[in-house]
């Protein structure tokens, strides 16, 4: 006898894997915008928890766009348990590949900085040296401002001397 599978608990579990995936993006996106000055107002709206009413005896919920939700519940997706449990499947994988492309894309984070910053919504955010703490950063000039240092654009900063009396211990000067 062929063992059957549970669609019922694959599709419990896929979503509350989209749930945790799509909060977790949040998560890590939120301490960069607002130190960029940023809003995530609009994308923390973007989800939602939403309700998939399969049939009488099946109900579904996740946190996910609107554009998730929407792909979940077409026709074709809410056909059958297994098709649905397919389409959940395929939206874990698709949003798993971006969270991938994303990380691969920090990976930039090392290379020579570019002189802009392009955002998520397309707009250029012009980035330069900051002194802060006696640390150069490259950094934009709103995340300058929150650190409370000194934006330089052309980038010619040099970190400002230590005065007398505060060297780091150890130091043998």
């Amino acid at each position: 006898m062929p063992d059957t599978i549970d669609y019922d608990s694959q599709i419990r579990e896929g979503l509350n894997i989209v749930s945790q995936s799509n909060t977790a993006v949040l998560l890590a996106a939120m301490p960069l915008d607002v130190l960029d000055g940023l809003s995530l107002t609009g994308v923390v709206t973007a989800l939602k928890e939403f309700t998939i009413q399969f049939d009488k005896t099946h109900k579904y919920q996740g946190r996910m766009t609107q554009e998730h939700y929407d792909y979940l519940t077409t026709k074709e997706h809410l056909a059958s348990l297994e098709a649905l449990s397919k389409a959940v499947i395929r939206l874990l994988a698709h949003i798993s590949l971006q969270i991938r492309k994303a990380l691969l894309d920090l990976n930039e984070a090392w290379d020579k900085p570019a002189t802009s910053l392009k955002l998520a919504t397309g707009v250029a955010v012009p980035t330069a040296c900051c002194v802060s703490d006696g640390q150069v950063l490259y950094i934009s000039q709103a995340s300058c401002n929150t650190l409370k240092g000194s934006w330089r654009d052309p980038c010619d900063a040099k970190p400002p001397p230590k005065p007398k009396g505060d060297a780091d211990p150890g130091d043998d000067r």
